[in-house]
């Protein structure tokens, strides 16, 4: 069975594993099926149980449709960047816990962090006066290269896709000009970062303030901002695997 996780992913992966160090230390015979369709279901049926907890009682009636005499299942559980392992051998017929293992404290490195991470789709609304498209394009690379640069799984698609989860995450880029007076040329305002979940606040950044000869500058700036606010990312990759 497919050691439970957050993410398909970090469970494909976990399991694979798994059943190498089994085969490796003679533990226990792990069989192949052949039937293409017996495959097919266990693929289904392993893909959906991935990210859920299942009980003895369900792990015992899958061993028995399957065949299986012995079922290993487990699960694995996330504080920040400290794991938790926990798997356990079941036997079919009477449903008794021959034997459980537990490892805690497992520091994740970045791949393994990246596994345990859902990919999240997140729209960018633009709040403000004067936003031009030109300047729309230039904020939205900039956040784009903060999300590399900063490691987030969060990808950013047009507002018109339709989520696949019923949650919706976006991230709201306001903007603030104020028109040059006769006696400053210069063009002040600010710009301010913030990430919704279903339009309540994960994560508000702290205002910056801006002044420059013309809002081509203005945007480039505003663009630097987005890209170099560390502590907003940092806080909103907290935020996220909590």
């Amino acid at each position: 069975m497919p050691i439970s996780a957050r993410t398909v992913e970090l469970s494909s992966y976990l399991t694979e594993k798994l059943s190498a160090r089994v085969v490796n230390d003679s533990a226990l015979v792990v069989v192949e099926r052949r039937q293409d369709s017996l495959k097919a279901a266990e693929k289904e049926l392993f893909y959906q149980m991935s990210t859920l907890a299942v009980s003895d009682e369900t792990a015992s009636s899958l061993g028995r449709q399957f065949g299986a005499e012995m079922i290993v299942s487990g699960n694995i559980s996330r504080l920040r960047n400290v794991f938790r392992l926990t798997v356990r051998v079941l036997h079919v017929e009477t449903a008794q816990v021959q034997g459980q293992w537990e490892v805690e404290n497992i520091f994740g490195d970045e791949d393994l962090i990246k596994l345990a991470t859902p990919i999240i789709n997140a729209t960018v609304a633009f709040v403000g006066n004067n936003i031009r498209e030109a300047d729309k394009d230039i904020l939205f690379e900039n956040l784009e290269l903060a999300l590399q640069d900063y490691n987030l799984t969060i990808q950013l698609v047009p507002d018109w896709v339709i989520p696949e989860t019923d949650d919706k995450y976006t991230f709201i880029i306001t903007i603030r000009m104020n028109r040059p007076t006769a006696g400053n040329a210069l063009l002040a305002g600010d710009v301010t970062l913030a990430f919704t979940k279903n339009g309540r606040s994960m994560r508000q950044g702290v205002r910056q303030s801006i002044s420059e000869l013309g809002i081509d500058w203005f945007m480039r700036r505003g663009g630097e901002y987005i890209r170099e606010n560390k502590s907003f990312f940092q806080g909103l990759t907290d935020a996220l695997i909590q």
